[in-house]
């Protein structure tokens, strides 16, 4: 498999001269970051939700560069995400390292049995080779589980219940001591802290524990994970309390002016260099359209970083209390200037690129890899199933961002159609593919069909035909390259002509219509692109065939 990377790192952002980082520092969605160092060398997770594979963990030796180096949960020991509504799936993660062995504890939420949550673990001593031992589940129930292991060998099991809590109330924190070998609990859970915010924005979750110079810190997301999300900090002098707040307010809140470009911000995992600096790294999203609080989010809750400073009496602010931007001023790291990445993937490789992704884990014989190409038997199902569809996406990791792939494919029925897709989630999906011309069977158009968000026209369906020349149709089938290019503003779909050098737009739409909503409600998702093919309700007999497909960002 190729992988080009054209990252051009010079001194200075975007034209002028910053000492520091620009943010975010994992661009498209990648929610609840959770990090750690060990040595020189810092890891870092995210939560996958109803994506497979699961749990994508990240590679850094400066806290600001990240590559992607593989998933915790896999075929070889995944949970089966099966019929998961959106949003539902795999959790907020804690990564962790203890003697020599990597811990990765999240928990499944069953979204058709929300108060099902039950935590997990898998283990690993080398976090490059992708050997996760099997999910070893613990009897405590809750979200967004944290393990801190202690100076005296004891572990702690920390569980987020901002709803379904046995007693006392909603947005509590849990913990018992655990035994991480069986999952078994060592003492029964005890309530260790109670969120004291309006009921209204209450929301804790996300806590974890740690032991800073001889004192014990409860780090605890509250305040929902819209505007008013925010990332509090605690003292106390055992892990499990009781808790003195930070007079110094929360840790992390950027919801005190809702007109930043910068909003969200929560889900913070505390993390420290070899040189004693602190750092934290969290989510946030970037509004737009326009550019506050009450516009859409395209990317997603994508990966942000600040620095840490600790006032003289021991407690933590990130940048200071003052707010997160996209640049970031930071003396201790080297200035840098990120302009455009060009990722090409020829499927040379006999295994997908694991920034790929499934909607639920993928079963039956859909899809391979053979003579550089991905190719997709589709299935019945289509783009608006809960699972089983043919089909294979990756993030959008810029706001201004174009998607390509060559296609061979020749459809037998109206139904049948393969393309690619601009993803949300199987509600919002717009597509452009290749397909027997509506009522002319004998034809082969490109199809586009988008679906609208806003008042008067959530849900809707435009779709509209475009006969092919007759230069793309052989007797094998159709063979074209197709484009998706996203701005800010606007989403549009074409093709390349033969013998052309320029794309030919034929659909358009405007970028609202990738907000991440779902069930009438902002969701917990960001935009992707990939590819599909589907026989909406019949089988396949012809393959889809991509190839030399190209993602380029442009980081304006």
């Amino acid at each position: 498999m190729l992988h080009i990377y054209t990252l051009l790192l010079t001194v200075g952002f975007l034209g002028h001269y910053v000492s520091g980082f620009r943010n975010p520092i994992i661009s498209g969605v990648n929610a609840d970051p959770t990090a750690i160092r060990v040595g020189d060398d810092y890891f870092l997770v995210t939560s996958s939700f109803e994506y497979f594979p699961g749990l994508p963990i990240y590679h850094s030796t400066d806290l600001v560069d990240w590559k992607i180096i593989g998933h915790g949960l896999t075929i070889k020991n995944a949970i089966y995400d099966r019929q998961l509504l959106a949003s539902g799936g795999i959790f907020a993660p804690t990564l962790r390292h203890y003697n020599g062995t990597f811990y990765l504890i999240t928990n499944y939420a069953d979204s058709f049995n929300p108060s099902d949550q039950r935590p997990f673990l898998i283990t690993t001593n080398d976090i490059f080779s992708g050997n996760w031992s099997m999910p070893t589940y613990f009897d405590q129930t809750g979200i967004d589980p944290d393990l801190f292991f202690d100076d005296d060998g004891c572990v702690y099991l920390s569980t987020a219940l901002p709803e379904f809590a046995p007693t006392g109330g909603n947005s509590t924190i849990w913990q018992s001591q655990v035994d991480v070998t069986s999952g078994k609990s060592l003492i029964q859970p005890v309530m260790i802290y109670r969120s004291d915010l309006p009921l209204k924005i209450r929301w804790a979750e996300g806590p974890h524990v740690y032991k800073i110079n001889g004192s014990y810190y409860l780090s605890v997301a509250e305040g929902g994970t819209e505007v008013l999300h925010r990332q509090t900090i605690h003292r106390g002098p055992s892990p499990s309390g009781p808790w003195e707040a930070s007079p110094l307010g929360p840790l992390l809140f950027n919801g005190r002016d809702t007109s930043a470009p910068v909003q969200q911000t929560g889900h913070a995992d505390l993390i420290v260099r070899p040189d004693g600096k602190w750092y934290s790294v969290f989510l946030a999203v970037r509004p737009q359209n326009p550019n506050n609080i009450n516009g859409s989010w395209i990317l997603g809750r994508e990966t942000y970083l600040s620095p840490v400073t600790w006032s003289e009496d021991g407690w933590p602010l990130a940048n200071n209390g003052s707010e997160i931007t996209f640049e970031m001023a930071d003396p201790d790291i080297a200035a840098t200037s990120i302009e455009n990445t060009t990722w090409h993937d020829t499927f040379s490789s006999s295994v997908l690129d694991p920034s790929w992704e499934f909607r639920g884990t993928p079963y039956g014989d859909w899809y391979r890899i053979n003579d550089s190409s991905l190719v997709l038997r589709g299935t019945p199902r289509a783009l608006d199933a809960l699972d089983g569809m043919a089909l294979v996406i990756r993030r959008q990791d810029s706001l201004w961002h174009d998607f390509s792939a060559d296609l061979e494919f020749q459809p037998t029925l109206e139904s049948h159609e393969a393309g690619v897709v601009a993803w949300v989630n199987d509600e919002y999906h717009n597509t452009i593919s290749v397909v027997l011309c509506k009522d002319q069977p004998s034809s082969v158009c490109l199809k586009t069909a988008t679906i609208g968000q806003g008042i008067e026209i959530d849900g809707n369906v435009t779709t509209t035909y475009h006969p092919l020349g007759t230069e793309h149709v052989s007797d094998e089938g159709v063979a074209v390259r197709i484009y998706i290019s996203a701005t800010p503003e606007t989403y549009k779909f074409g093709y390349l002509p033969l013998g052309s050098e320029n794309v030919t737009w034929v659909t358009a739409f405007p970028s609202s219509w990738m907000a991440a909503r779902s069930g009438g409600r902002t969701s917990w998702h960001g935009a992707r692109m990939g590819l599909y093919a589907t026989g909406n309700g019949f089988p396949m007999l012809k393959e889809a065939v991509f190839k030399n497909v190209e993602a380029v960002s442009n980081y304006k």
